[in-house]
């Protein structure tokens, strides 16, 4: 495993291309569901807890500079409880990268390409996350880099779209 060191800028990217997705895949449904015209309290509470986040990790690498995530955690917990927390960690990132994998192909069976069966959609996208895990996190930061211009410009449209069809009603 590579000791990659990702930039801040690249990190804040990587951070804002998830929360986006999160926002267009799961919050409309899940949270308008049950808060109805009080879907925006939740996800600014969402936005305020992720830039907490954010910079507890910034803080965090500026205090241990060379270490990695779990070396972090076995010099602060202790041998025994950072294995601990080391573990839970990589099993929720499981779980959530799982997570993410189900709403890419839900999302595109039901918005996009409603034919197409939903394995096939989880395998494709499966064959990118290998292929960007095989070629580098450099490689997947950096495209990350390239492509966050046009996601956020589309992002900033389907808001603007939104906002007006709701008022056209």
């Amino acid at each position: 495993m590579g000791t990659d060191q990702i930039p801040p800028r690249q990190f804040m990217i990587i951070v804002i291309l998830y929360a986006i997705g999160t926002a267009i895949l799961v919050i409309p449904a899940s949270v308008a569901a049950d808060t109805k015209q009080d879907a925006w309290m939740p996800q600014m509470v969402s936005i305020a807890l992720g830039v907490v986040l954010v910079w507890l990790y910034f803080f965090i690498s500026k205090k241990f500079p060379t270490c990695s995530i779990f070396e972090i955690n076995d010099t602060v917990f202790g041998k025994w409880l950072g294995k601990f927390i080391t573990l839970g960690l990589a099993l929720l990132t499981l779980i959530f990268s799982s997570q993410v994998v189900f709403y890419v192909g839900q999302f595109m069976t039901t918005q996009i390409i409603q034919e197409t069966p939903i394995q096939s959609i989880h395998i494709l996208f499966m064959l990118i996350v290998v292929m960007g895990a095989k070629l580098g996190m450099v490689v997947l930061l950096r495209t990350a880099e390239i492509f966050f211009p046009w996601i956020v410009l589309l992002f900033i449209l389907f808001m603007v779209i939104t906002i007006f069809y709701l008022l056209g009603k």
